[in-house]
């Protein structure tokens, strides 16, 4: 049935924003409850999974690096490997810990208690600042994405083996996120490492329970489409999440919106995200680690970034929340070029376009495409090598085989 209202309401009432984080509510005979019961209420308020972004970086000392590959060209020698310093984490976003940490006394000692490591020194980066605060992690539900902007795994053996030994409980780092941008030349650089150093590399890698390869697409490719084989100037994948920084998400097991359509034509960067989990393997096989598991312990994430939205909000992107950039937005820049796209079908074919979702698409391993050749041995098929691939992409896929589990992101309240 046709709307009644103007194209303009339409696209307002259509376009909020998703967001599963419930409304709370005050209770004022909560410090009356018996204390067991109040230690369950705070528990059960943090138990949920957080994104947290950390760019890793490590420094090298000068002298000493310049030193050595002097000393190793008068001697004709493969220069060793340099003397490493301290590496620094910054967290792209300050909205990680948890409120229950500054709302009671009580709260807070529950609170330094689910999030048993603590990293000190860590930097939280966010509206237009840098601060040195401590970074409280819950090892069993917080994954850490590593350097997924830089298409680097630098720095991830001594994060990881600064979690485990700061982690009273010795779970450690076990859920990661990988930048699908990842090369050979990554893991060469650490698997070619002292003898001492690979064995650390290797400990933390087993501690591994779930990888994800993930991918950040563009918005400028991803948003015009002009770039892109196979979809048209002026199209794009409404479907397709946007990302946020650092902070809590919900799984939904599958993604409620009508997203079938899209599936069809699901682009998935400007690089196979095959080289990266080429490349992982290859360093699981240095390290004498089994990739059996691979594609039960690894899935592909995929979403759209944010920093072409706040480009064209110039300023609101220092004073505004991400719910209020979020919103303005999809009230102005989505919704003119979907009826610029669409015109003449607006509203009623907007009312079945899906809703913008603030988070991750989340997809099976095997959703990317082949991974190894199958060779056919004594009437069987075995596991051979890498499938080839090529360099640039630019790959339009039907995922319509493998639907995604949609994580939506916790977003500030109003």
């Amino acid at each position: 049935m046709a709307s009644t209202g103007s194209p303009e309401e339409t696209v307002r009432q259509h376009l909020q924003v998703p967001d599963s984080a419930p409304e709370l509510a005050s209770f004022s005979m909560f410090p009356k409850l018996p204390l067991e019961v109040r230690r369950l209420i705070w528990q059960q308020a943090m138990s949920y999974e957080r994104n947290i972004n950390i760019e890793l970086f490590i420094s090298y000392n000068l002298e000493d690096l310049i030193g050595n590959r002097q000393r190793a060209s008068t001697e004709n020698a493969t220069p060793s490997e340099p003397a490493l310093g301290r590496y620094t984490a910054t967290v792209s976003d300050g909205t990680v810990m948890s409120v229950l940490f500054h709302t009671t006394s009580e709260s807070r000692q529950e609170a330094k208690e689910f999030y048993h490591v603590r990293l000190h020194s860590v930097s939280f980066r966010g509206c237009g600042t840098t601060v040195k605060e401590t970074l409280y992690l819950c090892p069993e539900l917080d994954t850490i994405n590593l350097n997924f902007m830089r298409g680097s795994l630098e720095g991830f053996e001594e994060f990881a083996s600064d979690v485990w030994n700061n982690d009273p409980n010795k779970i450690g780092l076990v859920n990661i996120g990988i930048s699908a941008d990842i090369t050979m030349d990554n893991t060469r650089l650490m698997a070619h490492r002292r003898p001492r150093r690979r064995q650390t590399l290797k400990e933390c890698i087993e501690r591994l329970e779930r990888i994800m390869f993930v991918r950040v697409v563009p918005w400028d490719l991803s948003g015009t489409g002009y770039f892109i084989p196979g979809i048209t100037g002026g199209e794009w994948n409404r479907s397709v999440p946007v990302t946020r920084k650092s902070g809590g998400v919900d799984c939904l097991e599958t993604d409620p919106r009508p997203i079938r359509n899209d599936l069809r034509r699901v682009y998935l960067g400007p690089t196979d995200p095959r080289i990266a989990v080429h490349a992982w393997s290859y360093l699981l096989g240095i390290l004498g680690i089994s990739s059996e598991n691979l594609n039960k312990n690894c899935s592909f994430r995929l979403c759209y970034d944010k920093r072409r939205v706040l480009h064209c909000l110039l300023s609101s992107q220092i004073s505004q929340t991400d719910r209020r950039i979020a919103q303005e937005w999809m009230e102005g820049g989505l919704a003119y070029s979907r009826m610029r796209r669409r015109e003449g079908e607006i509203p009623e074919e907007l009312s079945e376009e899906p809703q913008l979702a603030i988070g991750f698409w989340l997809f099976p391993l095997e959703s990317i495409g082949p991974l190894y050749e199958q060779t056919e041995r004594n009437g069987g098929h075995d596991v051979g090598s890498p499938t080839p691939v090529e360099p640039e992409f630019h790959r339009v896929e039907d995922m319509t085989k493998y639907p995604p589990k949609l994580y939506l992101c916790h977003l500030p309240t109003k």
